[in-house]
């Protein structure tokens, strides 16, 4: 965060579950979605085409709904949750393709 900044306001939710192009956000500097993103925690067994697919384009949505608030948070910062193992399965590097709107977050910081 800029040190010309004399406010930082932190915007957290979790537990969407599919559901985050409902929620209206009030504006702030770092929005922090905390887990759970998905419903369902399991699936991403195999290299099946059509499960590919599933999960690709619910993370798609995802990412697009994170680049709705390109312009409201400075940064938006995404980790998993109990109902988010895809993410787990498809591993860091994936993810943060997949997620190229925020900053997917896995064991790590980035202050």
């Amino acid at each position: 965060i800029e040190e010309s900044s004399s406010v930082v306001r932190y915007v957290a939710l979790s537990d969407t579950h599919l559901l985050h192009g409902d929620i209206v956000l009030p504006p702030g500097s770092v929005l922090i979605h905390c887990g759970d993103i998905l419903v369902e925690d399991r699936g991403y067994y195999g290299s099946s085409t059509s499960t590919n697919s599933k999960w690709k384009t619910l993370l798609e949505d995802f990412n697009e709904w994170l680049g709705y608030y390109r312009d409201t948070f400075q940064y938006r910062l995404v980790t998993g949750g109990n109902h988010d193992q895809i993410l787990q399965d498809l591993g860091a590097k994936s993810v943060k393709k997949l997620l190229g709107n925020g900053t997917y977050l896995d064991g790590e910081s980035i202050f």
